[in-house]
C-alpha cells in the first residue's frame, strides 16, 4: 500500500504542492472572507430592519387614526413583498390583535421578531411585531462568500498554472536531464556530462557534477591500467610460486626420502652397533672387576676411559634410536597402570649415587597414585631431567616434585644450578645442541632434553622450563594421570 502512495516523480511532487497550495490558500482565504462578509452582510441587515420598522411605523400611524383596518391589511401585505420580511402583525393601544400577514411555511424559530409601537401626535395608539427571516440573511451570506471563495480559488488555480511552467523549465527539466544523466552512466561509460549553462545553482550543480564525472572517468582509466598492471604481476607471481611449489616439493620428496633412508640406515645398524658395544661394556667391567686377573692402575685407567666411552656411545645410539622411531611414527606407548611414588623411587634410587658423589642434595617429593601411561618412557623423561640437574648443580640441592592437578601429573625439576640466560631457554630442546654452561666434565650428547620433549608429546603431555642465570633452571612436565 505505502509502495503505491510512494511518489517517485519530481513532476507530480510539484504538481501535488501546487495543489496542496491552492487548497490551503483557498481555505485561509474563505475563511478570512466569511467573517468580513458575515460582519458585513448582518451590519446591512440592522441598517435595512432599523429603516423597514421606522417606514412601517410611519405608514401605519394615520390608517389607526382613522381606524382604516382594511387600509392596515394592505400595507402589511403589500410589506411582505420586501425581502427579508416574513410576518408583520399589528395591534391596537389595548394589544388586540387588528391584522396579521405571514409568508407560508414560516416557523417562529427561524425568525428575527421586534416588536415597536406606533404613536400618533405623542400617543401610542397601537403597535407592531414585524418578523424579519434569519434563513434570508443566512442564504445571502452564504451566497455571497460562495461567489467570493470560487473567485480566489479561480484565482489561485490560474496563479499555480502560470507558476507550474516557470518552476518546471528553471528546477523540473534541469534536475530531470540530471537524472537521466546519472541512469545513464554505467561502470563502463563516464563520458555522459549535464551541459547546463546558468549562473544560478543549478547550474552550479550541472557544472560540479561533470567536473566529478570528468575525474572519475579519469580516475576508472588509471584504475584499469592499474588492473592490468596488477594482473600481469600477479600471472609472473603465480608462475614463479608455481615454481617454488615445484622446487619444495621435490625438496620435501628429498628430505623424505633422506629421512626414510636414516630411519632404515638407524634400524640395520642398531643391532650391529649395539650388540658389540654390549659386549665391550660386558668383557670390560669383568676385567675391571679383577675376575680376568690383576690390573695396575695405568691399566686400570685405560679400561675405565674403554667403559665409559662405550657407555656413552651406546647411551647415544638408543637415543637416535627412539627419537627416529618417534619422528617415524613407530613409536606407540606401552600403556600400564603403575604407582608413581613407587616408580619415582626406582628413579631416585639410581640416581642417588651420583648425587652423592657431587654433594648434591636431592629432595623427592611423590603423591601415592596410580597412573595409566608408559612408565618406561616415563622413567626415560625423570632420568634424563633429574640427571641434567645433578649434572649442571656443582653446589646446592635438587628438588623433584610432583602433584595432582585437574586429573593431570605435573612433576617439576628444580636445581640451584648454573642456570642459564633468558634468551637460551628456545635452544633448549634443538637436537645436538649443547649449551656452554656446563660445570662438569661430563659430556652430554645433545639429545636428550629433544629426548625428553618428544617423549612428553608421545604421551599427550607438555613441557616448560623456567631459568635465570647463576639462580638455577626448573623444568616442569605435565601428564595426564590416564592416557588418553
Amino acid at each position: 500500500m505505502k509502495e503505491k502512495l510512494k511518489i517517485n516523480s519530481l513532476k507530480k511532487k510539484t504538481i501535488l504542492f501546487v495543489l496542496i497550495i491552492t487548497a490551503l490558500c483557498t481555505v485561509v482565504s474563505a475563511f478570512i472572507v466569511y467573517q468580513v462578509v458575515e460582519v458585513q452582510m448582518t451590519d446591512r441587515y440592522e441598517v435595512d430592519k432599523e429603516a423597514a420598522v421606522e417606514s412601517l411605523s410611519y405608514s401605519l400611524a394615520p390608517m389607526l387614526d382613522l381606524y382604516d383596518y382594511k387600509q392596515v391589511e394592505r400595507a402589511i401585505t403589500s410589506s411582505l413583498t420586501y425581502e427579508g420580511i416574513a410576518s408583520i402583525a399589528v395591534f391596537d393601544d389595548s394589544g388586540t390583535l387588528i391584522r396579521s400577514a405571514a409568508e407560508q411555511n414560516v416557523h417562529v424559530e427561524d425568525l428575527d421578531v421586534k416588536k415597536c409601537n406606533i404613536t400618533s401626535n405623542g400617543k401610542v395608539i397601537g403597535s407592531f411585531e414585524i418578523g424579519f427571516s434569519k434563513e434570508y440573511i443566512n442564504e445571502q451570506i452564504r451566497t455571497t462568500v460562495g461567489a467570493l471563495v470560487f473567485g480566489l480559488m479561480g484565482f489561485f488555480v490560474l496563479t499555480g498554472l502560470v507558476l507550474y511552467p516557470l518552476t518546471r523549465h528553471a528546477v523540473i527539466d534541469p534536475l530531470k536531464a540530471f537524472t537521466e544523466t546519472v541512469k545513464e552512466m554505467d561502470p563502463e561509460n563516464f563520458s555522459m556530462r549535464m551541459k547546463v549553462y546558468r549562473d544560478d545553482e543549478i547550474g552550479t550543480l550541472a557544472a560540479s557534477f561533470d567536473q566529478m564525472a570528468e575525474n572519475i572517468e579519469k580516475s576508472h582509466r588509471e584504475l584499469k591500467e592499474a588492473h592490468y598492471k596488477l594482473q600481469e604481476a600477479k600471472e609472473g607471481v603465480d608462475k614463479e610460486v608455481e615454481e617454488r611449489t615445484t622446487e619444495l616439493k621435490k625438496a620435501k620428496e628429498e628430505a623424505e626420502r633422506a629421512n626414510q633412508i636414516k630411519s632404515i640406515f638407524l634400524a640395520s645398524m642398531s643391532h650391529e652397533l649395539r650388540t658389540p658395544l654390549n659386549s665391550i661394556i660386558g668383557f670390560t667391567g669383568i676385567i675391571l672387576q679383577g675376575l680376568a686377573g690383576e690390573l695396575n692402575d695405568e691399566q686400570k685407567t685405560q679400561l675405565e676411559m674403554v667403559y665409559g666411552s662405550s657407555k656413552h656411545l651406546l647411551a647415544l645410539i638408543n637415543d637416535l634410536m627412539d627419537i627416529s622411531k618417534i619422528e617415524s611414527g613407530e613409536l606407540e606407548p606401552d600403556l600400564e597402570e603403575f604407582n608413581l611414588a613407587e616408580t619415582g623411587i626406582e628413579v631416585r634410587d639410581s640416581l642417588k649415587p651420583k648425587a652423592e658423589d657431587k654433594g648434591v642434595e636431592l629432595i623427592w617429593e611423590m603423591p601415592d597414585i596410580t597412573v595409566v601411561s608408559d612408565e618406561r618412557r616415563f622413567k626415560q623423561i625423570l632420568v634424563n631431567l633429574v640427571n641434567n640437574a645433578i649434572k649442571f648443580t656443582q653446589v646446592g640441592e635438587v628438588e623433584v616434585k610432583a602433584i595432582e592437578k585437574d586429573k593431570n601429573i605435573e612433576v617439576m625439576v628444580k636445581d640451584t644450578g648454573v642456570g642459564m640466560n633468558k634468551e637460551d631457554i628456545h635452544k633448549l630442546f634443538a637436537p645436538f645442541v649443547q649449551l656452554e654452561y656446563t660445570v662438569s666434565e661430563e659430556k652430554g650428547t645433545g639429545l636428550g632434553l629433544y629426548l625428553v620433549r618428544n617423549l612428553v608429546r608421545l604421551l599427550n603431555g607438555d613441557i616448560r622450563v623456567e631459568s635465570e642465570y647463576g639462580k638455577g633452571s626448573t623444568f616442569t612436565f605435565t601428564l595426564p594421570i590416564k592416557y588418553v
